[in-house]
């Protein structure tokens, strides 16, 4: 089992699916992790506080935090750089994840996953009106 410490996270999408990105001590430290885990295997990770902050930061008031939008998407950074704005996630369909992320989130147990909406995934056979008109327009037609 790798234990690393980790000092602040971060998440992207693409076409292989959500990522969560974790920022380690040193690219030895990222290394370790990755060349321990193996193909078509599947882990578990497991992130709790350090329990020496987690003793600093003990507040029996507060269970739960709310982010805002702009704290959201505060942390939305690419070379230090916003890549969204926070009215991004006032639209539902900015969340949508397609049927087979939300059946494998679904399957960690989390009620919220089923408030999630599902993108439209068919793949387009024929290139749109747009795409052919620009090309028609490129070639000088």
């Amino acid at each position: 089992m790798q234990q690393v410490t980790v000092d602040a996270a971060r998440w992207q999408q693409d076409s292989d699916g959500a990522w969560l990105c974790l920022r380690v001590q040193s690219p030895r430290a990222a290394m370790a992790v990755c060349d321990e885990l193996q193909p078509d295997k599947q882990y578990v990770a497991q992130i709790r506080m350090n329990s020496e902050q987690k003793k600093k930061d003990l507040n029996p008031a507060k269970k739960e935090a709310a982010l805002s939008n702009e704290q959201l998407a505060s942390v939305c950074l690419h070379n230090g750089q916003p890549y969204i704005s926070a009215a991004f996630f006032d639209r539902a369909e900015n969340m949508a994840v397609s049927d087979k992320g939300k059946e494998m989130m679904a399957q960690t147990g989390d009620k919220s996953v089923a408030k999630l909406p599902v993108r439209n995934e068919q793949k387009q056979k024929t290139p749109s009106p747009i795409l052919l008109k620009a090309a028609a327009a490129i070639r000088g037609r």
